[in-house]
C-alpha cells in the first residue's frame, strides 16, 4: 500500500520561491543557501536539500546553446514521450535514443518534468498529476509556480554539461527543456524574458524539434484520460500557437517543424529522416 503524499506549506513554499528568484544574482551563493534553508524550515528537508542543490547550478556563468543537444517538445499529446523513447514499444517506432544508437551515438536520455526525482514530484503536485508524491497544504501562485520547472531542469545541467564535453559520440536527448517552460509560462502570463534571465545559467540545446498538432487531435487524444492543470482545453489552442512562434521567443538552436497529427509511424519516419539529414549532417563525424 502507497503512502499518501507529504504535505508542503504552499505559502512558505512560495516565499522561498520569490526569495529566490529575487537574490540569485544578488547575494553570495553560502549565504544564499543558509537563507533558503532558514526560509523553508517549514518545508520538508529532502525538498529543501534538493532546491538548494539546484540553486548551485543556476548561479554559473551564462550558457548558450551546446552542440549535439537535441530537444523534441510541443503541447501535451504530440507524441513527444513515444517519439523519443517509446517505452511503450509500439510496433513499428524507432525511439530517436535507438535510432541514435544505431548510429553509433551514445545518447543521453532526460524526460521533463523528472517526475522520478524530489524536484520534479513537486511540478507533479502544482500539476496535480498522479505521480505526484506529495501535495499542497494552499496554493502558489502563477506569480512564481514557473520557478518548480526552473528548479527541476537545474538538476540535469551539470549531467549534460559533463556527457557532452566527454565525447563528440555523446549526444543529449531531452524531451523538454528550456523553451517548455518559456511557452506554457507565457500562456500564464509569465515573459519569457523573466524566464531566460533566471535559467542563464542553464546550458542550452543545439536543435529543438516541434512536434505540432491540431487541437481536435491533442483533444481526441485526451479522451479518457485524467487531465492535469495544463491540459484544459482552454490551455491547449494558446500553448499551440505559442509553440508555432518558439523561434522568435527562444533564441537558442535551430528549430525544425514536424506534422505530428498523422499516424504516429508516419511522424516517426519524417522525424528519424529529419534528424537524419538535418541534425546529424551538421556534427563532428569524430
Amino acid at each position: 500500500m502507497m503512502a499518501p503524499p507529504e504535505t508542503i506549506d504552499g505559502a512558505e513554499l512560495e516565499g522561498v520561491l520569490s526569495f529566490i528568484e529575487e537574490n540569485i544574482r544578488t547575494i553570495p551563493l553560502k549565504e544564499l543557501l543558509f537563507q533558503v534553508s532558514s526560509k523553508g524550515h517549514k518545508i520538508p528537508r529532502e525538498l529543501v536539500h534538493g532546491i538548494n542543490k539546484a540553486i548551485s547550478e543556476l548561479v554559473g556563468p551564462r550558457r548558450q546553446s551546446i552542440a549535439r543537444f537535441i530537444v523534441v517538445s510541443g503541447p501535451d499529446r504530440s507524441g513527444k514521450e513515444t517519439q523519443c523513447f517509446n517505452r511503450r514499444h509500439f510496433d513499428g517506432i524507432t525511439g530517436l535514443n535507438k535510432f541514435l544508437s544505431n548510429q553509433g551515438y551514445m545518447v543521453l536520455g532526460i524526460s521533463l518534468p523528472s517526475y522520478h526525482t524530489t524536484l520534479g514530484s513537486i511540478v507533479a503536485a502544482y500539476l496535480n498529476h498522479p505521480k505526484a508524491t506529495w501535495k499542497f497544504d494552499g496554493e502558489i501562485s502563477k506569480e512564481y509556480a514557473w520557478l518548480l520547472w526552473s528548479l527541476d531542469r537545474a538538476q540535469h545541467n551539470s549531467r549534460i554539461l559533463k556527457w557532452i564535453t566527454k565525447s563528440t559520440r555523446h549526444i543529449v536527448l531531452s524531451k523538454r527543456w528550456l523553451e517548455s517552460n518559456t511557452i506554457y509560462q507565457k500562456n500564464q502570463g509569465i515573459d519569457e524574458g523573466r524566464i531566460l534571465a533566471f535559467e542563464d545559467s542553464i546550458v542550452k540545446q543545439s536543435h529543438t524539434i516541434i512536434l505540432d498538432a491540431p487541437i481536435p487531435t491533442i483533444k481526441e487524444r485526451l479522451q479518457g484520460r485524467s487531465r492535469d492543470r495544463y491540459e484544459q482545453p482552454e490551455t491547449l489552442q494558446k500553448v499551440r500557437e505559442l509553440y508555432l512562434e518558439l523561434p522568435q521567443l527562444y533564441p537558442y538552436g535551430n528549430f525544425y517543424l514536424v506534422d505530428a497529427s498523422r499516424e504516429m509511424r508516419e511522424v516517426n519516419l519524417d522525424l528519424i529522416q529529419l534528424t537524419k539529414d538535418s541534425i546529424l549532417s551538421n556534427f563532428s563525424p569524430n
